[in-house]
């Protein structure tokens, strides 16, 4: 079987998974929100999408899982799963990326969000938060809970999304998932679950203009910088890594110019240096060129 065949098989396979998990989700649906918070949820998750970095495997990330989670938590697994497929199909037309590229980071979205999102309320977890209701105290257990709960929900969602992107570049790149897996996603995996609280803010501040003025979206703005900040940290990490990966080839570059003797050695210790951090669950530092998209 051929790499591109065993590839194809297996986005037919997530992108099964995803619209059986629609489905499931549309049984449990909570009411459409409305034109105008569906919308504006979707045009600024299209919009991060855009904004995307380059991972350092065949990969790119961007930081719209902040409007993915939030949506889930507001509305619900399928209108959330809605927003954040059209959010991403938008964003892959707008990249010109290839039809099966385009398939994939849909459905890999898709069933993120809908089984983060089945998986805490299946856990006791309310929809929209309990601590968005007037008058919750913090003391309270169930208040505690849904807060707790949300970090779960994050977790599952980027666990599902980086296994399921690493999983595909696995396969296509023919490279082990444990070293895509461990350099596109342990050195971020902080900052995302970090960057994941943005979405409580989201949900707040979208709670409380529709309980102020009846008119949640305008909300949304008080993210923006927010969200931009942590799109400029994210894009401060990955040119932090290039730097340091071109500082360290342009010394031993300079090695080898003073003793052309040792010329190629240095690639050899790289090679067996990097083989064996990513068998011991390490990142080397030597890599090819993040949530993420093949």
């Amino acid at each position: 079987m051929t790499r591109e065949t065993r590839t194809h098989i297996f986005v037919a396979a997530v992108t099964a998974l995803a619209a059986v998990l629609a489905v499931l989700a549309w049984d449990s649906a909570l009411p459409f929100p409305g034109w105008w918070a569906f919308g504006s949820f979707l045009l600024i998750a299209f919009l991060l999408e855009t904004l995307n970095t380059q991972l350092r495997v065949e990969a790119k990330g961007s930081t719209s899982f902040i409007m993915h989670i939030a949506a889930g938590l507001l509305f619900g697994g399928f209108w959330s799963s809605l927003i954040a497929g059209l959010s991403t199909m938008l964003g892959e037309l707008a990249r010109g990326n290839q039809p099966i590229k385009m398939v994939f980071n849909v459905s890999q979205r898709v069933v993120a969000v809908v089984v983060a999102t089945l998986l805490y309320t299946s856990l006791g977890g309310h929809l929209p938060p309990i601590y968005l209701s007037p008058g919750v105290t913090l003391s309270s257990d169930v208040l505690q809970r849904d807060l707790g709960l949300f970090f779960l929900f994050a977790a599952c969602y980027f666990l599902l999304n980086s296994v399921l992107v690493s999983l595909v570049v696995s396969i296509s790149s023919e490279r082990s998932f444990r070293e895509v897996w461990s350099l596109n996603t342990r050195g971020v995996l902080g900052y995302d679950l970090g960057a994941s609280l943005i979405s409580l803010l989201v949900v707040w501040l979208y709670t409380f203009v529709q309980r102020w003025v009846g008119f949640g979206p305008i909300g949304l703005i008080g993210v923006i910088i927010p969200i931009v900040a942590v799109r400029h940290v994210y894009g401060l990490y990955h040119q932090l890594q290039d730097s340091g990966q071109e500082l360290l080839q342009l010394m031993v570059k300079a090695i080898e110019a003073r003793d052309p003797y040792t010329s190629g050695h240095s690639l050899r210790v790289r090679a067996l240096s990097r083989a064996i951090a990513v068998e011991l669950g390490r990142d080397s530092g030597f890599a090819t060129r993040r949530r993420q998209d093949p």
